[in-house]
């Protein structure tokens, strides 16, 4: 496997390849260039932004099989964080989310048809597409399914509250502020012991910086692994 930075992917995945390519982003701009020649009988993008870099091979004959993983709707998803941003006076920001759904509107009608297959991650993601295409959908859940099984603890003297996620992403930053400022307080209110939030995740924000204040927060940051 080639791999510019040394990562790896999961084992499950390395099984099934014969071959696997991870490439930096400048190299996958002209990936066409190395692996033009190279015949495809499956093509999965992941993403509305990324099928430019897929664009070269969908042109290839015979013609293979493409899949778009669109993840969520970002025509709804990018519209909804744009009133999040207009809410805390973040105009510049909100304007940014809605030039990108306006582009998705677009590419729903001009790139989706292009595709045999699309994935969105819930059922009421469906009635969003074009019902032209929505045969072509498949439903495959942002859910992990752990393959560990971890030990049972021992009684702890504190409550502790995970939460897992990129932090720099603004949902996540206002979200877990809110439960940071609003929700825990009330907890802790309700609790005998103290109640501990710990903030773990790719990617920081102003938002994210400020809880470190807070009693009983604290912000971890990234780390190579969860398990411990």
């Amino acid at each position: 496997m080639y791999s510019p930075w040394g990562a790896t992917l999961p084992e499950e995945v390395a099984e099934l390849c014969d071959e696997s390519v991870i490439l930096t982003m400048d190299e996958a701009k002209a990936s066409s260039i190395r692996f033009g020649a190279t015949p495809f009988q499956v093509i999965h993008v992941f993403r509305l932004y990324t099928v430019d870099f897929a664009n070269p091979y969908l042109q290839q004959t015979p013609t293979p099989r493409v899949h778009l993983d669109l993840d969520d709707i970002e025509t709804i998803s990018r519209r909804r964080i744009a009133a999040r941003y207009r809410h805390h006076g973040l105009t510049r920001e909100a304007e940014a989310e809605e030039a990108t759904a306006r582009d998705a509107d677009r590419s729903h009608q001009t790139v989706l048809p292009r595709f045999d297959r699309i994935y969105v991650c819930s059922r009421a993601d469906v009635p969003a597409l074009p019902p032209s295409l929505q045969a072509r959908v498949r439903i495959l859940p942002n859910v992990y399914q752990p393959t560990i099984s971890l030990p049972a603890p021992l009684p702890p003297d504190q409550v502790e509250l995970l939460f897992v996620g990129t932090l720099g992403y603004f949902p996540n930053a206002e979200g877990i502020g809110w439960f940071a400022q609003e929700v825990l307080p009330l907890l802790q209110t309700q609790s005998t012991r103290p109640v501990v939030l710990r903030i773990v995740g790719l990617g920081m924000s102003p938002l994210i910086a400020s809880l470190r204040v807070l009693p009983n927060v604290e912000v971890v940051g990234f780390v190579e692994d969860l398990l411990p």
